[in-house]
């Protein structure tokens, strides 16, 4: 987390016992300790309880609880008031000595304070915390080693199991995607910790070991594809990464409750815009910095309708179907069309209709005539999440994923692999029989006919025999027809 200097911010680490829970609300407020719930911003104002802002609250005790406050010693009391409150209805009381406190930019006597009165002492980062590292750097390998480490252990303990290639896959597939996808939705993982985890699982996957030669059959990027795809399913842990930062930028649009999406747009776009930012400025974490690298993959997604205009960039947002109109008309856009760099849709759009100047080039034509469609509306402007032309309330990492990874082309045969081995020999069974059937009929019409049929098109009968038999049984209802039928349909 990245802290300005001058700020003072403390974040404590609380463990609570799962009992029961509270809310509490308005309590704190009347007794100058309001600091966390966004619900009671408005009333504790309006009943003009000192502090204003929000209430703490009581804790909810399922999880750990990690509580923001300003660095100063009321602040920090304060909270203790709530903590001490929520003891006397529940019973349950904060483990001081399983309490973590972090500070920036305190001064040395509130620290005193702090210490003499609730023996909370200042710890250092990082820290781990739900098995995660927590740091306000740039991730590092060494920060890694716990993933890593996990991973070796979840393999070593799977290498006297005697599992088959296909067990082994299904557990990387499962148990170690699942341990990384869980690092992924926090972090932007380095590229050599994933080329190490690449190499853990490649080694396990096709010797059963990780001491053995370091030589693989096919290679790991060749394997990280769907199945349809001559893949075996496995997931690309970069383009996952992609995919859990995608929906960090979705949350900056859609989730303005999250104390996350509240601090960065504090932090970073309180005077800016997210699509005009410089990726590559070092005022900005390492993080952030991530996040803006994918705004080419993230603007595919996004649309803003434009309602009165008032919170959307002309140059910048994403409001047409072309994208941001800086990159649509160039970096002479703005000087071309007189229409600054950051000006608002809302200056150029107003209950009359749209003030734009004559069109100059087709490009600008194209523009101009969707533009002029949009009407000016009292409602403000509303972002929407497309995947294609469809809408979506929610963010889908799976669907985002499929949209973001590199796609190959499908391969025939896999229709036969989705298949099992009970389809595919009920399936050798009924080309038999429909051969055999096929052979006997030519046999017949050469005997007592005189005719004789070519041999591509007794082939071609016995496929239409074992596709209709394969249409009876789906037509009849049994579970095996769908499979046989997609067997020799992809033949």
């Amino acid at each position: 987390m990245a802290i300005k200097k001058f700020s003072s911010l403390m974040v404590f680490a609380l463990l609570i016992l799962p009992m029961i829970s509270g809310d509490g609300v308005g309590m704190d407020c009347k007794e100058g300790v309001c600091r966390g719930k966004p619900e009671c911003n408005a009333s504790c104002k309006s009943a003009g309880y000192k502090n204003g802002g929000a209430c703490v609250g009581y804790p909810d005790p399922r999880d750990d609880l990690l509580i923001f406050v300003e660095g100063s010693f009321e602040s920090v009391a304060g909270v203790f008031t709530v903590l001490s409150q929520f003891e006397k209805l529940s019973g349950l009381a904060v483990n001081i000595s399983k309490t973590s406190m972090f500070c920036s930019g305190v001064s040395d006597e509130v620290l005193d304070q702090l210490r003499n009165r609730f023996s909370l002492f200042p710890g250092s980062l990082p820290i781990r915390y739900l098995g995660l590292p927590l740091c306000s750097r740039k991730l590092t390998i060494s920060d890694c080693d716990p993933l890593l480490q996990q991973i070796r252990t979840k393999l070593n303990g799977w290498m006297h199991r005697h599992l088959s290639l296909a067990g082994r896959l299904t557990l990387i597939a499962t148990v170690i995607s699942g341990i990384i996808g869980f690092w992924t939705a926090a972090f932007f993982l380095p590229k050599k910790v994933i080329r190490k985890v690449n190499s853990l699982c490649s080694s396990f996957l096709w010797h059963g070991s990780l001491d053995g030669p370091s030589s693989a059959k096919v290679s790991w990027s060749s394997l990280s594809y769907p199945k349809s795809e001559a893949g075996l399913g496995i997931k690309s842990i970069l383009e996952w990464n992609d995919t859990c930062g995608l929906k960090l930028i979705w949350m900056l649009f859609f989730r303005a409750g999250s104390i996350w999406v509240a601090w960065i747009r504090s932090r970073y776009l309180s005077r800016s815009c997210f699509w005009s930012l410089n990726e590559d400025n070092q005022s900005f974490s390492w993080m952030f910095r991530r996040l803006l690298k994918l705004r080419h993959k993230a603007v595919t997604f996004l649309r803003i309708l434009i309602g009165n205009g008032e919170e959307t960039y002309f140059w910048w947002d994403p409001w047409t179907p072309f994208g941001p109109l800086i990159h649509f008309l160039g970096p002479q856009g703005p000087a071309s069309l007189g229409i600054p760099l950051f000006s608002l849709v809302m200056e150029r759009l107003s209950p009359a209709g749209w003030c734009l100047p004559a069109a100059r080039s087709e490009i600008q034509l194209q523009l101009f005539s969707f533009i002029t469609t949009i009407s000016y509306s009292n409602v403000s402007d509303v972002a929407q999440w497309l995947v294609g032309d469809k809408v979506c309330k929610s963010f889908s990492s799976k669907v985002t994923w499929d949209n973001i990874r590199n796609v190959k082309p499908h391969v025939s045969w896999h229709p036969l692999r989705a298949c099992t081995s009970s389809d595919r020999s009920l399936a050798l069974l009924q080309g038999w029989q429909a051969a055999i059937y096929e052979i006997w009929k030519e046999r017949n019409r050469r005997f007592h006919d005189g005719a004789t049929l070519s041999p591509s098109l007794i082939l071609q009968r016995i496929f239409v025999v074992v596709k209709n038999k394969s249409i009876a049984m789906e037509n009849l209802g049994s579970g095996r027809g769908e499979a046989l039928l997609r067997i020799w349909s992809s033949i």
